[in-house]
């Protein structure tokens, strides 16, 4: 499966990996089990979205206002979410701006990035966590940023 969830900081947080080539319908698999769960989504202060590993993306642009409509769901649930997004390959992160429109008129905070350290920084930054060392970090070491 190229998309996966790893929950941190007791459930606060969520590192979504994609890899591998990317589908439409994995996108839109991911979307529906995150707006599905209900209980979790109510947890969640902030998600990472990496996709620094994916080699192709065969995403089409319809796709959007059915991820879009998912995370409708998901964002009622989760008010005042703080999202970061890795999106290195160019379509890929065109997709992810497009969609940081929608997602910010859903009450999260959220930003797009070409890379991962950035990403990470920018997320520690905005949950208050003053330093890379941060204590959820602990919980999923790979989150750590290179250097």
């Amino acid at each position: 499966m190229p998309v996966e969830t790893h929950y941190v900081d007791l459930g606060h947080g969520a590192y979504k990996h994609a890899y591998g080539v990317l589908t439409s319908t994995e996108l839109l698999r991911c979307g529906l089990t995150q707006s599905e769960d209900v209980e979790g989504t109510q947890k969640l202060r902030f998600i990472l979205y990496d996709f620094t590993d994916v080699v192709e993306a065969r995403v089409g642009h319809d796709v959007l206002p059915q991820l879009m409509e998912l995370n409708r769901t998901t964002a009622s649930n989760s008010q005042g979410l703080v999202a970061a997004v890795v999106a290195p390959n160019p379509m890929i992160f065109g997709f992810a701006r497009n969609w940081q429109s929608f997602a910010i008129g859903q009450g999260w905070h959220v930003q797009v990035f070409r890379e991962r350290h950035e990403a990470i920084v920018w997320l520690l930054a905005e949950l208050g966590q003053d330093n890379i060392q941060s204590p959820f970090l602990a919980d999923f070491p790979e989150l750590k940023p290179a250097g």
